[in-house]
């Protein structure tokens, strides 16, 4: 909190008009189903806004719900463990992965601060080392079939 930035905004607070602050959070569950109750999408793997993955797995996790209940058409049990073991390692690598990405947008310590500052670095000069591809480089016009 010794951030210059970050001391202005809070002594700022007292004038403001309105402010929100807001926290981002992920639930893990041991189980998406309880009898024939079952979660699915946000309510059942809870992928943050890091994660971008929210709308892809929602769609996978249904796709995969229907998939195991037409396999398992007169046994519900078994359609949701099938299901659940088919979709958690999916899940679980995209939750893993969200937090690894949370990182980049909000350090939670001076180390990984410094960390994303070298990777950020390290991306800035690697970008800084490509052929110019972008329209007027000698790729495009190749495409283009135009010359200099």
């Amino acid at each position: 909190m010794d951030d210059p930035v970050v001391r202005h905004v809070l002594d700022s607070l007292e004038d403001a008009p309105d402010h929100l602050f807001d926290s981002v959070h992920q639930v893990r569950m041991s189980r998406w189903s309880k009898g024939r109750v079952v979660l699915v999408g946000d309510a059942a793997w809870c992928m943050n806004l890091y994660s971008g993955m929210g709308a892809t797995s929602s769609l996978r996790g249904g796709a995969a719900l229907s998939a195991a209940l037409r396999e398992h058409p007169d046994d519900l049990a078994s359609a949701l463990d099938a299901w659940e073991a088919r979709l958690r390692p999916f899940i679980t690598k995209h939750q893993r992965t969200a937090r690894l990405k949370q990182q980049m947008f909000v350090p939670s310590s001076r180390r990984a601060e410094a960390l994303r500052s070298v990777l950020l670095g390290l991306v800035r000069r690697i970008r800084g080392r490509r052929p110019a591809t972008g329209a007027g480089g000698p790729r495009a016009r190749a495409m283009s079939g135009t010359s200099r």
